[in-house]
């Protein structure tokens, strides 16, 4: 049974970190060099499953061909069915989901110095004509040094693979309008979910909630295309014109009317955080942390990460509690 695993290959099984539909992931110890990793293993039900085998593998392989600061680098492999694992490094921090289940949400400028590192990540995949497929607050980990990194590659996939689809895929409440039709998707199908990370880590609400994944697709769709921006929760109103802005391109409910690629959001975004006086995102990430008390590597207090980040009303407060 795996729950009753020490040991898998010279990793020494620490403690479970998180489990998703294809496996679970552990803190581990490389015996051989002592090391500290990260240890994805292929749910046991799956070790003989000729569908499930093959995503892991093309997890895998994805992972091999992969090289860029902000993606979570892979370091070693195991494919024998019915043990299966990809070892990767550990990120000494948080999912993002964290964040907003912690604080509930995230001031502007601080959301903003996220994503600009996470539209890196997604530069280098797009540039290969690759898709991430299922961007969520799950796969955006945080480092206690303020860096950010993307992972899980699972449904990861060439631009012409995914211009046919026999089903919906990635995570409910996580959606692109290609996701739900049989529009290819494209990076730009990546940009929009970027968008509605970047809406929840503001807001601390999600813009489509997950439980809106199982009405009918064109309800879904219909929202979509008529998403309403009021309401930001910015005192800034220089700030919220930035961001009014920057919603209505990332999210529009046509492909080709956004960003195209991770790379123009990234340029879009530093463009936003410089004006206002952001010219260190990962030290912006940092000093957020800090002050939030949790642990870090290190301090900057010279940029005003705090700008237009609305205290909280009563209104935020029953969102976080709806029970109060």
């Amino acid at each position: 049974m795996q729950q009753a695993l020490t040991t898998i290959g010279h990793y020494q099984i620490l403690e479970l970190v998180g489990e998703g539909g294809l496996g679970k992931v552990f803190r581990a110890l490389d015996t051989q060099n002592g090391s500290i990793v990260a240890l994805k293993l292929l749910h046991e039900r799956y070790g003989r499953d000729e569908r499930f085998l093959g995503v892991f593998h093309r997890e895998l392989m994805m992972h091999r061909t992969l090289s860029h600061p902000s993606l979570v680098p892979i370091l070693d492999n195991h494919f024998e069915p019915p043990i299966c694992y990809i070892v990767s490094r550990y990120i000494d921090g948080w999912p993002s989901r964290f964040l907003t289940r912690h604080y509930g949400r995230i001031p502007p400028l601080v959301a903003l110095a996220l994503m600009v590192q996470v539209s890196a990540g997604l530069d280098a995949l797009h540039l290969r004509d690759l898709v991430h497929g299922d961007l969520s607050a799950a796969n955006i980990l945080i480092e206690k040094t303020g860096k950010v990194f993307l992972t899980d590659f699972s449904l990861t996939a060439d631009v012409t693979s995914l211009v046919t689809k026999e089903h919906i895929f990635g995570t409910p409440g996580y959606y692109s309008p290609e996701h739900l039709t049989s529009n290819p998707v494209t990076p730009a199908s990546d940009v929009y979910v970027i968008g509605l990370l970047l809406w929840e880590f503001i807001m601390g609400t999600k813009l489509i909630p997950a439980l809106e994944a199982g009405k009918n697709v064109q309800t879904l769709l219909q929202h979509m295309s008529n998403i309403s921006f009021r309401n930001l929760k910015c005192t800034s109103e220089e700030l919220v014109k930035d961001l009014l802005g920057l919603f209505r391109m990332i999210l529009h409910p046509v492909a080709a009317k956004r960003f195209e690629n991770g790379e123009k959001l990234g340029r879009a975004l530093e463009l936003v955080l410089k004006k206002h006086g952001i010219h260190n995102p990962q030290a912006a990430v940092v000093e957020y942390l800090s002050d939030g008390l949790l642990p870090t590597s290190y301090k900057v207090q010279n940029q005003n990460i705090y700008l237009g980040y609305a205290v909280y009303s009563v209104e935020d407060l029953m969102l976080l509690n709806p029970k109060a």
